[in-house]
């Protein structure tokens, strides 16, 4: 059994469409393409993972993450990155007085998924004061 292969072949098709989608939107022939999975198969998969909520579509019609996908995601706990960058982003943000912003990878696009927004100056002259 290989890596790719968990030997549970239609779980194996639907990871493979999921993980094909965290690319970014794609169309059912460009998911045939880069998946290999056979056309009626792909389509059958993906209105399935659609009704799950798993994936959704933009308004061109293209397959994308759904918000089950999301959800899943925050249920699993806390984002150790995010934990561990929280306070850099505040002190960053407090070094400068701008905001601070933490981006994640995810295809070829970036995604913000944290934010120590700039003070205000009243905050800032309190946050001085207390020093």
């Amino acid at each position: 059994m290989s890596r790719k292969n968990s030997g549970v072949g239609v779980l194996d098709k639907a990871a493979s469409i999921l993980n094909t989608l965290e690319a970014g939107p794609h169309s059912l022939a460009e998911l045939v393409s880069a998946t290999g999975i056979a056309r009626p198969t792909a389509h059958r998969l993906a209105v399935a993972l659609e009704f799950h909520r798993y994936i959704a579509r933009d308004l061109s019609g293209r397959f994308v993450l759904g918000p089950r996908a999301a959800e899943l995601g925050a249920a699993a706990g806390e984002d150790r990155l995010l934990a561990a960058a929280a306070p850099a982003l505040a002190a960053l943000r407090d070094a400068t007085g701008e905001s601070a912003q933490l981006y994640k990878r995810q295809g070829d696009q970036r995604i913000c998924v944290a934010v120590a927004e700039r003070l205000s100056v009243f905050a800032t002259q309190f946050l001085l004061e207390q020093r």
